[in-house]
């Protein structure tokens, strides 16, 4: 990669934020390439923003029943033994 020590160690810190052309040398120095790609979001934005729209109280009551449903059918689950 042509850098010292303490330039590799900056990248291995916590919270390092380099650009992706360092990070496009650091990983061709070790053989291999970079390779990004753009992907929708795992969330159902629609229900996000069906939240948004929800004043606080309304939010909470709707956590509350979630929660509350979660629990019912948590407790009328049927334990599987998985070794069977």
């Amino acid at each position: 990669m042509g850098t010292t020590q303490s330039a590799v160690a900056r990248l291995e810190m916590v919270g390092a934020n380099p650009r992706i052309s360092t990070l496009e040398r650091a990983i061709e120095a070790l053989g291999r390439r970079l390779a990004l790609h753009a992907e929708k979001p795992d969330v159902d934005l629609a229900q996000i923003d069906r939240h948004l729209a929800m004043t606080p109280a309304q939010r909470l009551r709707s956590h509350e029943h979630s929660a509350r449903d979660l629990g019912r059918l948590l407790a009328s689950a049927r334990r599987v033994d998985p070794l069977r």
